[in-house]
């Protein structure tokens, strides 16, 4: 039999996934997502991946729920009429932080954030108000764009409600956007909260104010009465005094000295995109890598038929959850996540030459990064017993990963240092950055990451030891019913001396914690 994850309905009953979902149409999900596996030169009979064409199958069951509920289901009796409402002033009613995530239609990755909604109730008709929170997500579990999943949750409210009027503020983060995405904002409103000058408006957005909440800069789109025809809320980046675009706060980041690191990794591949117009296939350079840009050993043929392939794949995956793939928005959506995950695993198809070390100890730096001197990268060197330890350089690198139990995203930052002796030498930042590149951009797990990263710096440095932690969020705690998106999973390994005495380890830990968390 095939996968028959268990979940509860309204009532508490058991449903599993086979109640949901035909056993055929789970195998045709599977089969389709062993062919996105072999494409990016996986095997897919190793241990780590054998059973991931059923979680994955699983996971698209999950974040596709959406297609087979209906609004008024999900409302069930929690419609409420409430005399003192009706004969009230038609106070307000708002619920905020309404955790949610989704999946974009243009890439098929994950996004998620909060949603607060508001609305006036017009006679005494209220909302259970954990009800709001199910037409939130029951929109979200569909292929979405942020502008379209706000504007269905409005409507939806309309539809059931018939409120005085309604507005929605959603803020939330695209993984296509890398690790170091900011989070966007749209917003919609209706009937009395229309006029962005009315009462009801102010005192809503003076509410998600109050408690620390951002708000839009710009006037929230209207609603006509007829709310058949759906529309485009606004949609911009989360903005406030000292934040720069790409997210780094500036008050904080004058106090990071300059002998600390932070470094953002893209991926290298040469990947494939359908020309719309000759239906011919062009290769195409993205996600440019500084120092260790892979090149494609294969013949171009055999590139554009595994990419044909996985493109197909992904059309029969679209099929199966409910989608339809012709539908205007998903133009294009198959070579756009073929793209994404062949540049997000190229890491795999980079083979370590004989010379790999060498070669890394000798990089120039890039135009963009500069070479560390010894007197501008130090940490200050806690006390060890190990008197061969002479120094210690720190860094901070940001990168994005894919979990091969899921083939959802992973992100975050890999926190290293290493404990030099007066033999060993010193890594500037473009090694250090094309270590994590090389590692994360492959099908992964994080304890794995961690330890292979660990190891590449003891061996390309011949260091007296090292020390590696990686914090990173992961997309299957969000996106598949767990939706713990403030959850971070912290991994730690150490070789050399930082493995053998404790005590210093500790110390590096607590001063990597403190530079990468500034006071």
């Amino acid at each position: 039999m095939g996968a028959s994850a268990v979940s509860t309905d309204d009532s508490g009953a058991s449903v599993t996934t086979a109640d949901i979902y035909p056993e055929a149409d789970l195998l045709r999900l599977q089969n389709a997502v062993r062919v996105l596996l072999s494409g990016v030169g996986e095997d897919i009979s190793r241990e780590g991946l054998r059973d991931t064409p059923k979680r994955v199958a699983k996971a698209w069951v999950d974040v596709s729920s959406g297609y087979r509920q209906d609004l008024h289901s999900v409302l069930g009796g929690a419609v409420f009429h409430e005399p003192i409402v009706s004969d009230g002033s038609g106070s307000m009613v708002i619920v905020r932080d309404i955790e949610f995530a989704s999946t974009s239609e243009a890439d098929l990755l994950p996004f998620y954030g909060r949603c607060h909604v508001a609305y006036v109730p017009s006679n005494g008709v209220v909302l259970g108000l954990s009800k709001l929170a199910r037409v939130a997500k029951l929109f979200a579990r569909r292929l979405q764009s942020q502008q379209r999943l706000t504007s269905q949750i409005l409507v939806g409210l309309q539809q059931e409600l018939a409120p005085k009027g309604a507005a929605i503020v959603m803020e939330a983060r695209h993984l296509a956007h890398g690790p170091e995405a900011d989070f966007f904002m749209s917003s919609a409103s209706s009937g009395c909260f229309q006029d962005n000058a009315s009462s009801c408006m102010q005192e809503f957005l003076c509410m998600l104010q109050l408690h620390g909440i951002p708000v839009p800069s710009t006037a929230l789109p209207r609603v006509p009465r007829d709310s058949s025809s759906l529309y485009s809320p606004v949609l911009s980046p989360c903005s406030s005094a000292g934040v720069h675009a790409n997210g780094t706060n500036t008050d904080d980041h004058a106090k990071h000295k300059s002998n600390v690191r932070f470094m953002s990794s893209m991926g290298s591949r040469r990947i494939f995109a359908r020309n719309g117009a000759s239906g011919t296939v062009a290769s195409v350079h993205q996600f440019q890598l500084e120092d260790t840009a892979t090149t494609m050993e294969a013949d171009d043929d055999a590139m554009q038929s595994t990419a044909q392939d996985m493109e197909a794949a992904v059309h029969v995956i679209l099929q199966e959850i409910g989608e339809d793939p012709e539908r205007p928005e998903l133009q294009g959506t198959p070579q756009r996540y073929v793209q994404l995950l062949l540049a997000s695993t190229c890491g795999a198809k980079s083979k370590p030459q004989p010379d790999f070390h060498h070669q890394l100890l000798h990089a120039s730096p890039g135009a963009s990064l500069q070479a560390s001197s010894s007197s501008d990268i130090n940490m200050a060197v806690p006390r060890s017993s190990d008197a061969r330890v002479s120094e210690v350089q720190e860094w901070h690198v940001l990168f994005s990963s894919q979990c091969e139990h899921h083939m959802l995203p992973f992100h975050g930052a890999a926190h290293i240092a290493v404990l030099h002796s007066s033999e060993s030498q010193q890594l500037s930042d473009k090694q250090v950055k094309s270590l994590v590149l090389r590692f994360s951009h492959r099908l992964q797990i994080q304890e794995r990451l961690t330890n292979q990263l660990a190891d590449a710096v003891q061996v390309v440095s011949g260091a007296a030891g090292c020390i590696v932690t990686c914090e990173a969020a992961h997309m299957c705690m969000v996106a598949r019913g767990v939706e713990k998106h403030a959850s971070s999973t912290i991994t730690l390994a150490s070789r050399g001396v930082a493995a053998t005495d404790a005590d210093l380890r500790g110390k590096l830990l607590v001063q990597l914690s403190q530079r990468r968390t500034p006071s």
